[in-house]
């Protein structure tokens, strides 16, 4: 199980109908202050190589220094910024995580019987992705494959994702992407979704029982990173009832045996 990163990307150029060149003169100017390495460049360095106006080249910098893009250092010369390390830093995790947790995933499924899934957070949609899939040897599996999306506030992988997302940024997060009723258990309220996200870090894993997609139940455990962070989710889903699954035992069953592995899973990236 890997990523398959495209190589070979064409950039758009000028009188493409999705150009933009502000974006592109943004991008040529960190890019040519990493090529220019830790001494980085001056103002008039930068206009000069990327062929602007020093006005130009100023405005654009210091939106870039503003997202924390760019730095400015004590000698008057641009740097990289602490965002392409945090950035570079998921990135690398993210691509990494799923050959890590390759082996993990198949015991589980086949203790299990059940499928199951590698999620991540898509930043961007405010959604959830599954970057991984392994497939049980129970009769009935689910369909959903890699690279499926799923909200936030339904799913036991989003609620495991967002679990330790600071309020403010969280609420903002529910606010964009909405919280829709997929299922008559859904939970549609911020206050209700905050209030259960406090249960799952007490309790070190979360649950959609039948809230995302009826007659489907999950339990999802959070794949925490050296820091500690919480990268990823490992997750058990099945059909309620078939093969014992979700009742009684055999749910603290699964919920122990996914937080068993999603732990193996995080000592393995630390």
């Amino acid at each position: 199980m890997t990523w398959i990163i495209a190589k070979g990307v064409m950039r758009l150029e000028p009188g493409d109908k999705l150009y933009c060149q502000s974006i592109h003169r943004a991008l040529k100017l960190a890019e040519l202050v990493a090529e220019a390495g830790r001494e980085g460049l001056t103002l008039t360095a930068l206009a000069a190589q990327a062929g602007l106006p020093m006005s130009t080249a100023y405005r654009l910098a210091q939106n870039l220094v503003s997202w924390d893009y760019l730095q400015e250092s004590g000698e008057g010369a641009y740097r990289l910024g602490a965002a392409f390390i945090r950035y570079g830093l998921r990135l690398y995790r993210e691509m990494d995580i799923t050959d890590i947790a390759a082996d993990e995933m198949q015991a589980l499924a086949l203790r299990t019987g059940q499928t199951v899934y590698l999620s991540v957070l898509n930043e961007v949609a405010r959604r959830i992705v599954h970057v991984a899939k392994v497939r049980g040897n129970g009769a009935y599996q689910l369909t959903a494959g890699v690279g499926t999306a799923g909200h936030i506030h339904s799913t036991a992988a989003g609620k495991v994702l967002v679990s330790e997302m600071p309020t403010s940024r969280l609420r903002e997060w529910l606010d964009e992407a909405g919280m829709p009723q997929m299922c008559p258990a859904t939970i549609t309220s911020p206050e209700d979704f905050l209030a259960r996200l406090e249960r799952v870090r007490r309790e070190g894993c979360a649950m959609d029982m039948q809230e995302n997609e009826e007659n489907v139940i999950s339990v999802s455990a959070p794949v925490r990173d050296y820091s500690g962070a919480i990268v990823a989710a490992v997750s058990v889903s099945g059909i309620p009832g078939v093969a014992g699954f979700g009742e009684g035992s055999d749910l603290a069953r699964k919920v122990a045996g996914v937080k068993e592995s999603a732990a193996r899973i995080s000592r393995a990236m630390s």
